[in-house]
């Protein structure tokens, strides 16, 4: 995606994914954004459900696990999220863009979810961290549910799934408030925040995993 921070002059920050995608959280927080990256998505996170779109016991926390993060050729990282005791995949996360310790820039989908009238949609969130200076960042959540042009998914389902997201995402910010007093004292808090939240474990790779594979199929039925 060529929307980064060379657009940042010449557009509001908030405005970057808009209209295309609904911006949920617009954050400044008083940590480098490498140590907000890892908080969220390091390999040992305890928000890791907090940035998930739904709850149900799918999606508990302590039955999530998660591949590696694989490396394809483009620099783009990607994992498969997934509940251990179900076998099922939760969602599929991509970072799309690193610039270490200025910029991040995440999606994260869910496999299809056929809601009323047997239509199938994904939410897709994207998440864009950067420094604001040395000691402060910025985190934007967006989502957006497919294809939301189409008629065919009525107001009642966008608003309904609107207003989930809205409660998902404050409680992933106040899960975030409470991991920030972790780390906030700390005079190496990028070193701190991989201590506590895990590093970012890759390897390379073009293939596609067995586990991505499944999530390529996966559909979910959402009542």
């Amino acid at each position: 995606d060529h929307r980064d921070l060379h657009s940042f002059p010449t557009r509001r920050s908030s405005d970057l994914y808009t209209p295309e995608m609904h911006l949920l959280l617009i954050k400044k927080i008083k940590l480098p954004s490498k140590a907000l990256f890892h908080m969220l998505f390091g390999d040992e996170s305890i928000l890791l459900q907090g940035t998930l779109p739904l709850a149900s016991s799918i999606f508990k926390d302590d039955h999530l696990k998660h591949s590696l993060w694989r490396c394809n050729s483009k620099q783009k990282l990607s994992r498969v999220v997934w509940n251990s005791i179900f076998k099922v995949p939760c969602a599929l996360q991509t970072i799309e863009r690193i610039d270490n310790n200025k910029y991040y820039n995440i999606v994260q989908e869910t496999p299809y979810l056929r809601f009323v009238f047997g239509i199938n949609r994904k939410i897709i969130m994207r998440f864009i961290i950067y420094n604001v200076d040395s000691k402060t960042s910025k985190l934007m959540i967006y989502y957006n549910l497919g294809d939301e042009n189409s008629n065919v998914l009525n107001w009642f389902t966008r608003k309904v799934t609107h207003q989930i997201m809205l409660f998902r995402i404050e409680a992933l910010e106040k899960k975030l408030n409470e991991s920030i007093k972790q780390i906030i004292n700390s005079n190496k808090k990028i070193s701190m925040a991989i201590q506590l939240f895990g590093p970012i474990t890759k390897y390379d790779s073009n293939e596609m995993t067995k586990e991505e594979g499944l999530f390529e199929k996966s559909v979910y039925f959402v009542p």
